[in-house]
């Protein structure tokens, strides 16, 4: 996910022609219903809480934030945050985008106002995708200044910086794209038929379309991100490693995917 195209010069009737056939990435939506910023955090439900968290700490190097229930746990990655949920059905469960001016009121009332399949606990606000994907909504900077309660470890594999990007499968491209560019204001980075990247601050959006939908992976940013390098230093953990272009992906506990990628990787 981290190939780019060597740049293209346009004559301006080559210009207008890509326009008019819609290969050039769509701004991003100035009458969105909300404006994206970035993405906060992901969610994972996991088999055992305390294996996911020592992996998670081992490999990213993330420190424990807040230890408020003994069934959950919140680690810190950069300014974002990896929420682990004991589950018997583990799987990647949501993620989370920051919005602008979020209020948790105004926000529900908005949605359901949409007809979107809204959910409401006492502070956060959830939407489904088209493909019912979960979607949490929260201000810019929730949980970036919670405390660390449990240090980071003296060594890890790698040293988390942030959360890239995360990556759906869904059963049609172009309604999946027109969701998120009307109700987060994405733009379009680049698409094809069976892909779509959306733009979200630093961040993006990777939309792959497939028969079961669903998250499919996340990407956490390390420092001094070398492909090689990479994979000689998961490929004796016995990890699953893979390696697709310059891009290095791994397996946690429960099946779960994470990429792992530069701090400035975009597709």
């Amino acid at each position: 996910m981290q190939r780019r195209t060597k740049p293209t010069e346009f004559t301006r009737r080559q210009m207008a022609l890509a326009c008019a056939a819609g290969l050039f990435a769509r701004r991003a939506s100035a009458s969105s219903h909300f404006q994206g910023v970035e993405i906060n955090h992901v969610a994972l439900r996991v088999s055992d809480l305390t294996r996911m968290e020592e992996f998670l700490r081992t490999h990213l190097g993330s420190p424990g934030i807040i230890y408020e229930r003994p069934s959950s746990r919140f680690l810190r990655v950069g300014r974002n945050f990896t929420a682990l949920f004991e589950h018997e059905q583990p799987r990647l469960d949501h993620f989370c985008i920051s919005v602008k001016d979020y209020a948790p009121d105004a926000v529900e009332k908005k949605c359901r106002a949409l007809g979107l399949n809204t959910r409401r606990t006492e502070t956060w606000v959830y939407i489904h995708d088209p493909d019912g994907i979960e979607v949490q909504l929260a201000h810019v900077d929730h949980e970036v200044d919670a405390p660390v309660v449990r240090p980071a470890p003296a060594t890890s594999t790698f040293k988390g910086t942030g959360i890239n990007h995360v990556a759906l499968r869904v059963t049609d491209i172009d309604r999946s794209r027109d969701f998120y560019q009307e109700h987060f204001g994405l733009p379009v980075v680049r698409q094809s038929a069976s892909n779509c990247f959306l733009g979200l601050g630093k961040n993006f959006l990777a939309l792959f379309k497939a028969e079961e939908p669903g998250l499919d992976h996340y990407c956490c940013s390390i420092e001094s991100y070398d492909p090689a390098a990479v994979l000689a230093k998961l490929e004796p953990l016995n990890l699953n490693a893979r390696q697709h272009g310059d891009r290095v992906y791994f397996d946690a506990p429960d099946g779960i995917t994470i990429q792992v990628s530069s701090e400035d990787h975009q597709p």
